[in-house]
């Protein structure tokens, strides 16, 4: 196991924390590649002991680090009593690991590097039950910033057999790049629509009803936001998408 365990390992956490604010489209490359270069000694170190290993002895030595690395956050949060704040901390912590920790494993390239996050994202997500986080590379990530982020409204879209580049996802997109991600709070709040928009969107389709919540979404929440972009009321325009996406993350997300 890599040496001073404890420490490298909630650097890989720490450093991804610290670079959040700068989880914006034009910032994004930047603070990513500093990242990964400030962990780059964590991995390397990581690679010399499995490097030329056999299938058996990385899934080993990747599990054994996946319990390592949740033990670290374990203890805090058990110390919380209420499920609100239990529910907020795992939130808080999920987006770093997904933006910057899980890409930039993978991007090291080596043959360890997506079982080692396969293992991370198991035994997060059976220690910390309040969400079930998935990984994606940098690329997803970067590209993210063009179509996932509008996750919700994607899905409402196509439920109503609107296209890709139908005028009411060019305007949000437009809204979210140009306007929200250079507002105050603004990243905090793409990255947690990050986090939480595919899980959402995943219980609605598994629900017995998604086309009629899509319908209703469009109704009483989309439309609304489009006519604000269009009167450039873009704080009416915020206000609009976080109540909805608050209502859908108490319905569906936990």
């Amino acid at each position: 196991m890599i040496t001073n365990h404890e420490e490298k390992l909630l650097r890989l956490f720490n450093t991804a924390e610290e670079l959040m604010p700068f989880f914006k489209r034009n910032d994004y490359e930047k603070a990513f590649n500093d990242y990964s270069n400030t962990n780059k000694d964590i991995f390397d170190e990581i690679n010399s002991e499995l490097e030329g290993k056999d299938e058996e002895i990385v899934n080993t030595y990747v599990a054994e680090l996946a319990v390592l690395f949740v033990s670290l956050f374990k203890k805090e949060y058990d110390e919380l009593s209420k499920k609100g704040k239990k529910s907020a901390y795992v939130t808080n912590h999920n987006t770093p690991l997904v933006i910057y920790v899980f890409p930039a494993i993978l991007n090291y390239s080596a043959k360890w590097c997506k079982p080692c996050v396969e293992a991370l994202v198991a035994k997060w997500n059976e220690t910390f039950t309040e969400t079930n986080i998935s990984y994606g590379t940098y690329s997803d990530i970067k590209g993210g910033f063009k179509t996932k982020l509008c996750y919700i409204t994607t899905a409402v879209c196509e439920s109503l057999n609107k296209s890709d580049d139908c005028l009411e996802l060019n305007l949000l997109r437009n809204y979210r790049d140009n306007i929200l991600a250079c507002e105050e709070g603004g990243s905090e709040i793409i990255s947690e629509y990050y986090n939480i928009a595919p899980t959402i969107v995943k219980r609605i389709n598994r629900s017995d009803n998604p086309s009629e919540v899509y319908a209703s979404l469009y109704k009483d929440y989309i439309l609304g936001c489009i006519k604000d972009i269009e009167n450039e009321n873009y704080e009416e325009c915020k206000e609009t998408y976080t109540s909805m996406v608050n209502e859908l993350k108490n319905k569906y997300a936990y």
